[in-house]
C-alpha cells in the first residue's frame, strides 16, 4: 500500500569544481502514525518542528506496511511521519549546493529540514530531488571546535492514499 522504499534520502553535494559527495540516511528512523480520526494532527501540532516523543523505530528503506506485525500500522492508510537526526561531514559544510534525493516515497510526501519546509512531491516509486532549504545554515560556526558539527533533523510526512 504505502512505503518508503529504496534509499529514502541521500544528501548530495555538488559544485562546479568538486566531485559529487553523498551521505546516505538509510537506517532506523523515528516513525509515528497520524491519528486515523484526525489526519491533520501532525501538521496542526507542527510535528516537523520538534523531536518525536511517541514513536517506534522503523527501518528505512522499507514499507511500513510490510515490516510490522501491528495490524493497525500494517493496514494503515493516511499520513505517517518519519524523522531522523544526522550530521553532515565537514566537507559538505562549506556552503556548496546541497540536494535531498529520494529514491522512492509512496505516494505523497512533504519534507522539512529542522523546521524549514524543503518541498513536496506526488507520485509513487519514482526518484525525486529537493533543494536543501536555504534557511538552514550548513556551515560550521567559527566558535565551535572543528570536530563538532551541527545536527540537523529531517522530517518526512508521507500519505500513502492515492487521492489526498
Amino acid at each position: 500500500v504505502g512505503d518508503v522504499s529504496g534509499k529514502i534520502c541521500d544528501i548530495n553535494m555538488s559544485s562546479q569544481f568538486q566531485p559529487r559527495e553523498t551521505v546516505s540516511l538509510d537506517g532506523l528512523w523515528k516513525f509515528k502514525v497520524s491519528p486515523k480520526e484526525d489526519q491533520e494532527t501532525g501538521f496542526r501540532e507542527a510535528w516537523f518542528n520538534s523531536q518525536f516523543q511517541d514513536y517506534i523505530d522503523m527501518p528505512v528503506p522499507s514499507s511500513f506496511n510490510d515490516v510490522t506485525a501491528n495490524r493497525t500500522i500494517r493496514d494503515y492508510l493516511g499520513w505517517v511521519w518519519y524523522q531522523r537526526t544526522f550530521r553532515l561531514p565537514a566537507s559538505m559544510q562549506n556552503g556548496n549546493f546541497l540536494r535531498l534525493r529520494f529514491t522512492s516515497v509512496h505516494y505523497y510526501s512533504k519534507v522539512w529540514i529542522n523546521d524549514c519546509f524543503a518541498g513536496e512531491h506526488e507520485g509513487g516509486h519514482i526518484p525525486f530531488e529537493l533543494d536543501w532549504p536555504c534557511d538552514v545554515d550548513i556551515t560550521n560556526k567559527a566558535d565551535s571546535l572543528p570536530y563538532i558539527y551541527p545536527t540537523f533533523t529531517i522530517t518526512v510526512a508521507v500519505n500513502n492514499t492515492l487521492n489526498n
